[in-house]
């Protein structure tokens, strides 16, 4: 019985040990067994899993803790991970008794392979490369492709894994990417623009309408202030009168829920001001309708085919309402009012937030939209100026290139229009005349102008001594010295 058992192991030792061929020629040529093709599958299992933990040790340790970006983070444990593997298998088939030149057999067999039916495969791995070694795709971008959005989880020779903003993941070929075109909205920064489309009815008030949806925008906490918000007149379309809001986000992520937000404030804000959303419909008119009717009484028209429309006033203060308040910008058009809008942008300070000191160099010019400010000559003294809803300073600092003499707090919340210098210099491009206006009535405000005294004297003119016409004629040279370099 224990010889019948003793045969039975020989003969599978025998089976596992036998030589199934050579690999190489001559004295180097390597037996091939059972035995050793396992051992080898065993010793390159063990090196695939310490290329993983390395991998992996790499990128969420020691690669964490040197502070590198997520994206690098992959990138160098990848290709460390994929280095240490071939150095590895290099290694171990030294030691199994393989040689360079046996390789260089079995290398030029993969490559007739390839040749024959893994382009793909060799075509995706190579991409991978080209994609680990460029850097222009690294884990956690948030990227467009071929109508797929989402993050890269990871990137490997032959795929990369994309997880969509639903929580699916796909796996794409590396070979699509390198091939198509991918937007990535984390290249440099995750910020991006946003488009939201508003149609308006035909008689509605484009300046108001301006008004409304930069307002609208300004009241969504994702829209950045830098760089401000734009409306776009895109143009008179059948039912409608077709605007778009341009928008800048902090996380093109939430681009979604930031539409959606902007279009539930825009919907109320349009609605609180009586501005109406228009939907298709179509009017059919008939030219004689006796003639086809005749038995039927027709009442006169009155002059107008359209139903009454109610008005809604808003009880808030509109920004082209306060601009036209400003002297300088009081015999402004409507159109004029409305460049200014699109020129200028919201500042917004909390209370007691100070918007600046005695003696900054600042070139804007401020309307109070909100909330109340006042201005001290020095720190601890009475305030000797209150401003609030429609109340506008620093044009004296703004046109003359001059320091601001006061220091101006926010008493409470406040929210201001500026416009700056390079706004007010495109203005004056478009419209030069008003220059001339500007210099004219800037030369009125005497009162203004004894703050700025000490800084005056120092000028060519002094506001002292000069006559009206000299010191008119001197801030139209400041004034155009300014606003044409």
């Amino acid at each position: 019985m224990n010889n019948f058992f003793v045969n039975i192991l020989d003969s599978i030792d025998f089976a596992l040990n036998r030589e199934l061929f050579q690999l190489g020629m001559g004295d180097n040529a390597q037996p091939i067994s059972i035995v050793w093709l396992i051992q080898l599958f065993l010793t390159f299992l063990i090196l695939t899993f310490i290329g993983g933990r390395l991998k992996t040790f790499l990128r969420n340790r020691l690669l964490l803790r040197l502070k590198i970006d997520e994206g690098n983070r992959e990138i160098i444990a990848t290709l460390i991970s994929y280095i240490f593997s071939i150095a590895g298998a290099l290694f171990i088939l030294q030691n199994f008794g393989i040689s360079l030149g046996s390789l260089g057999l079995i290398a030029g067999g993969l490559g007739i392979g390839a040749g024959l039916g893994l382009q793909d495969i060799t075509k995706n791995i190579i991409s991978g490369l080209t994609i680990l070694f460029e850097g222009n795709l690294k884990a956690g971008n948030f990227i467009e492709f071929n109508g797929l959005t989402g993050y890269i989880r990871s990137i490997s020779l032959r795929s990369t894994i994309i997880r969509n903003l639903d929580g699916g993941d796909m796996i794409v070929p590396n070979s699509t990417l390198v091939e198509g075109q991918i937007l990535n909205w984390s290249y440099d920064t995750l910020s991006g623009r946003i488009q939201v489309p508003v149609g308006v009815a035909y008689g509605s008030n484009p300046l108001l309408v301006t008004e409304v949806l930069l307002n609208s925008a300004y009241m969504d906490e994702d829209v950045l202030q830098d760089p401000p918000p734009r409306v776009v007149f895109e143009g008179f379309g059948d039912h409608s009168l077709n605007f778009s809001l341009l928008v800048w986000i902090s996380n093109m992520e939430k681009q979604i829920f930031a539409r959606s937000s902007l279009r539930y404030i825009i919907e109320h804000n349009l609605r609180q001001h009586g501005i109406e959303i228009p939907f298709p419909q179509t009017e059919l008119w008939l030219r004689n309708p006796e003639v086809l009717f005749p038995n039927i009484d027709y009442p006169q028209s009155s002059g107008s085919n359209k139903p009454d429309q109610i008005q809604i006033e808003s009880q808030i203060p509109l920004l082209g309402q306060l601009l036209k308040q400003v002297d300088y910008f009081q015999s402004c058009s409507d159109l004029d009012i409305l460049k200014l809008v699109e020129l200028g942008y919201r500042r917004f300070l909390q209370a007691d937030e100070t918007l600046l000191r005695q003696g900054q160099q600042d070139t804007s010019l401020y309307v109070v939209l909100t909330g109340t400010l006042q201005s001290w000559i020095e720190a601890g003294a009475e305030p000797i100026e209150t401003f609030t809803i429609g109340d506008f300073f620093g044009e004296i600092s703004l046109l003359l290139g001059m320091p601001c003499p006061t220091t101006i707090k926010a008493q409470t919340a406040s929210t201001l229009f500026a416009i700056d210098k390079p706004g007010l210099q495109k203005f004056l491009k478009i419209r030069p005349e008003f220059a001339e206006r500007i210099a004219a009535e800037l030369a009125t405000q005497r009162e203004r102008l004894q703050a700025y005294q000490e800084s005056l004297l120092a000028q060519p003119v002094t506001t002292t001594s000069e006559s009206p016409s000299d010191l008119i004629r001197w801030i139209q040279q400041r004034v155009q010295r300014l606003f044409t370099s």
